[in-house]
């Protein structure tokens, strides 16, 4: 209480509340945290369904599946498995080769 006289009521917390009230939430902030937090949501979401979308049809797996065991063991990301095929698009089977040139590679 003392403080707050000294102070002369000024915000010193930087909350808009005065130092002998107590700090009430801030309702733009609050809205701008559920924002973030949807933002970030969505965006998790897209980029999952774009790696769903990346990986090719079930044909087109099984298609360079022992290509992609044969040259590019130990890798596990589907687009450095997929650089790794375009890289070595002359050794891999015909199948395989036609799936590469079907994505544009």
């Amino acid at each position: 209480m003392e403080r707050a006289r000294r102070e002369g009521g000024i915000d010193i917390r930087g909350n808009g509340a005065r130092p002998d009230e107590p700090a009430e939430p801030q309702p733009e902030r609050q809205i701008m945290a559920r924002m973030l937090i949807l933002i970030v949501a969505l965006t998790a979401a897209a980029s999952s369904t774009a790696s769903a979308q990346y990986r090719g049809s079930e044909a087109e797996q099984a298609a360079c599946r022992r290509d992609a065991v044969h040259f590019c063991r130990g890798i596990s990301d589907d687009r450095q498995v997929e650089s790794c095929l375009v890289a070595h698009r002359h050794q891999v089977s015909a199948r395989c080769r036609h799936v590469l040139q079907s994505h544009g590679h």
